[in-house]
């Protein structure tokens, strides 16, 4: 299988996972949602929001242009809502890389950093990052729940979306 369609595999498993903790999610209060707890992002919707500012950040980057700053930043929506425009963005970064050669995952490309620095490598090692951070975070939020007393997380394990197919 070749480089551009496993990545292509894995920005749809990017969504179904993104798609299956929303709707784990989308009926608990949304003062639940917001409850802070010790964890790098101290809410379940301060968690979604990162993951919607990483996959919006780097999809500017992919696409050569600088990044504006974080969406969620001037944000005031629900938690639902933030969903809703986290799978936007995902949906974008398919549509993206679904229409790229194997030559563009392979070339070097040029972004800053947030703290200004330069880095250039490989398209596909930004893609596999941002699609690997979003299945870091997706882990904290079933955290965050159980400590919240959700239970009956989804598995969003990527060999449970390959059994749906």
């Amino acid at each position: 299988m070749q480089t551009n369609e496993l990545l292509r595999q894995y920005a749809t498993f990017n969504i179904w996972a993104n798609q299956k903790m929303f709707d784990w999610l989308k009926d608990q209060p949304e003062t639940l949602l917001e409850t802070e707890v010790s964890s790098s992002f101290s809410s379940l919707k301060k968690t979604v929001l990162h993951i919607w500012d990483a996959e919006d950040a780097w999809f500017f980057r992919l696409n050569g242009q600088a990044v504006p700053g974080f969406p969620s930043q001037d944000f005031s929506g629900t938690t639902a809502d933030g969903f809703h425009r986290l799978l936007a963005i995902s949906t974008n970064i398919l549509s993206l890389i679904s229409k790229k050669s194997e030559e563009w995952f392979d070339e070097d490309f040029s972004y800053h950093s947030f703290a200004g620095l330069l880095f250039s490598n490989p398209r596909r090692d930004s893609i596999h990052h941002v699609l690997n951070h979003s299945t870091y975070h997706r882990g904290q939020l079933v955290t965050i729940g159980r400590s919240l007393g959700l239970t009956d997380p989804p598995s969003t394990d990527f060999i449970a979306w390959k059994r749906t197919l």
